[in-house]
């Protein structure tokens, strides 16, 4: 069994957009509300709250916080993902610390995670994200779908990159690797610094350099990013100017 993530770009309309940021504001005060909860609990060795527990209080924290607006499998998803940083925590604590507070402007939760979402809410033109809206109208996302997507859908998380939406499905792809392998083409690859790869039949692929070609741009902007006053709104657009001279260098290396 295979697990396989098939990333598309969605392009919600302006008001879908202003939700959806809504949404993340809100899983982002809730993973805080419990990360507060839970860190008394370190000091005192207690033994921290399991996901059934943090699911048990969602309904009194949207009868006190009403402008909570979140599905409620995303919200529970919150609890799940605590819980597993906890679990990590108590097990190796010098390798996983503790919970951390997400900031407010640095976009620190970026994902809106559905476990369970049908598939025929995928089309090639669309996606429907549940509650979204009141009408069906209103749930539709524009979706580009560059690819099919394979296996059973599982779940599907709906994240921010800056400035840019992306619906990640993964899929459970049974049997996806061939009982029997031709090895009549096979070839060894030898990956080094100075050429990126050495194949066994002579093949030689040099090394593209990316991240240097980009070392000027991507220094000047952390430069410029560094002398902003820490919390300013010049300082978020300087961050996210960053994160794009990096996201365009991830973009190269995956093609």
């Amino acid at each position: 069994m295979l697990i396989k993530t098939f990333k598309y770009r969605i392009y919600p309309k302006p008001k879908q957009e202003v939700i959806l940021n809504q949404w993340l504001a809100q899983e982002r005060f809730l993973w805080n509300h419990f990360v507060a909860q839970e860190k008394p609990k370190k000091d005192l060795n207690q033994k921290f709250s399991s996901s059934y527990d943090l699911n048990d209080q969602l309904p009194l924290i949207k009868k006190e916080y009403q402008w909570i607006s979140v599905p409620s499998q995303p919200l529970q998803q919150i609890s799940r993902f605590l819980e597993l940083d906890l679990q990590a925590y108590r097990e190796n604590s010098k390798v996983h610390g503790f919970p951390k507070f997400k900031k407010k402007y640095y976009q620190e939760y970026k994902s809106i995670c559905f476990p369970q979402f049908s598939a025929s809410w995928i089309t090639d033109k669309t996606i429907q994200i549940p509650c979204l809206g009141k009408t069906f109208k209103n749930k539709q996302v524009r979706l580009k779908k560059h690819r099919d997507m394979s296996g059973v859908l599982k779940t599907v998380s709906i994240t921010k990159d800056i400035d840019r939406w992306y619906a990640c499905c993964v899929c459970e792809i049974p049997d996806a690797f061939p009982l029997e392998f031709q090895l009549e083409n096979a070839v060894g690859i030898d990956v080094g610094l100075k050429e990126f790869a050495v194949l066994s039949d002579a093949v030689i692929i040099s090394n593209p350099h990316l991240l240097k070609k980009s070392q000027e741009k991507l220094s000047k902007a952390q430069h410029d990013s560094d002398r902003k006053k820490l919390g300013s709104k010049n300082r978020i657009k300087s961050k996210q100017q960053v994160a794009r001279i990096y996201r365009k260098i991830r973009k190269k290396h995956v093609r």
